[in-house]
């Protein structure tokens, strides 16, 4: 009971926001070439649909800020309201890969 009401309590307190280099393209599926070589697509999700916008690329230090103002602003308000002195953690999930050299 325990474990559930903390991790019940962590799930309200998380914000997630996809980031790619390429889209994603289901087996049996046409690849959806929507990007550019040198464009990411920002808030995407995970099956293939579309981003919430697109921009050049940046590097890891840059992205890793869009996550987060994306968390923290969204599009249609808040996904989390974040105060100045709470302790937040980033966790980067690259899915399959990721480099870029600044």
């Amino acid at each position: 009971a325990k474990v559930y009401k903390e991790t019940l309590d962590a799930s309200k307190n998380v914000g997630t926001a996809g980031i790619a280099l390429s889209t994603c393209s289901k087996p049996g599926q046409q690849v959806n070439a929507r990007l550019d070589a040198n464009d990411i697509e920002v808030g995407l999700g995970i099956h293939g649909e579309p981003g919430v916008y697109k921009q050049r690329i940046e590097c890891a230090d840059k992205l890793a800020e869009v996550a987060l103002n994306l968390i923290i602003s969204g599009c249609e308000g808040p996904f989390l309201e974040i105060k100045g002195n709470d302790r937040v953690v980033l966790m980067i999930n690259n899915l399959g890969g990721f480099f870029f050299e600044c």
